[in-house]
């Protein structure tokens, strides 16, 4: 039987500084990252996931340059094809982080994450 935390994180103001949204010490589920521009006018944004306990370091983008309209609200986990999308949860192991950013200083957005831990496992 496997016990879950839940976990909701809240981020407001970023812009162009890389920001470690999550970082994992354990087996992670990531349901949503909802990102909001806030910035009145159209921004891209950027989700880089990065494995730091790998050898090499494994780096990937899951979102690069997206754009974001003016007061327009994203998941970032949605997978777009054809005209419809989907939301697909992303899990993290340990030692993985989710890092976020825009393409500019003035290109302000807020994010927020809902997902969960995996706290222990009993068989």
């Amino acid at each position: 039987m496997i016990f879950i935390r839940p976990i909701r994180l809240y981020f407001n103001n970023l812009s162009d500084s890389k920001t470690a949204l999550f970082n994992s010490e354990g087996n992670v589920v990531i349901k949503s990252i909802r990102c909001c521009n806030r910035s009145g006018r159209n921004i891209r944004l950027n989700l880089q996931a990065i494995a730091l306990l790998e050898d090499p370091i494994q780096e990937a983008f899951m979102q690069e340059n997206l754009l974001l309209l003016a007061n327009q609200t994203t998941d970032l986990l949605a997978i777009i094809y054809g005209n419809t999308s989907e939301v697909v949860e992303h899990r993290l192991l340990d030692g993985d982080s989710l890092i976020c950013y825009s393409s500019g200083y003035d290109d302000k957005f807020d994010c927020t994450i809902t997902g969960y831990e995996e706290v222990e496992s009993i068989v």
